[in-house]
């Protein structure tokens, strides 16, 4: 019983974040994510990370309904590499944030 209620609670969107290693940028590690819409319309978001840090390349995600993406994404370090790194996912209605050590 605890279980279905979990199951009926669980949020229609899903967003995970883990670091995969160093880039071959200098100061620039490799990040995993992987976003989970389960909701009845296609979610277009964009990646970002707080400072001292930005994403290189494109940060935009497409998530068609009902289904899961997955990707890489490059963050470097603006100066000193911080010891953590903050995500967000954002767009329309959606906006998670999710936080990976900077190895």
């Amino acid at each position: 019983l605890v279980f279905a209620a979990a199951l009926l609670q669980k949020p229609a969107v899903g967003f995970a974040v883990q670091g995969e290693g160093h880039a071959e940028i200098p100061g620039a590690n490799v990040y995993r994510y992987a976003v989970r819409n389960d909701l009845p319309e296609r979610l277009d978001l964009t990646l970002s990370v707080e400072g001292p840090a930005r994403i290189v390349g494109n940060p935009r995600v497409a998530v068609r309904p009902r289904s899961r993406a997955t990707g890489t994404v490059t963050v470097r370090a603006d100066g000193q590499p911080p010891q953590e790194v903050r995500f967000t996912a954002e767009g329309g209605r959606v906006r998670l944030a999710r936080k990976a050590a900077y190895p």
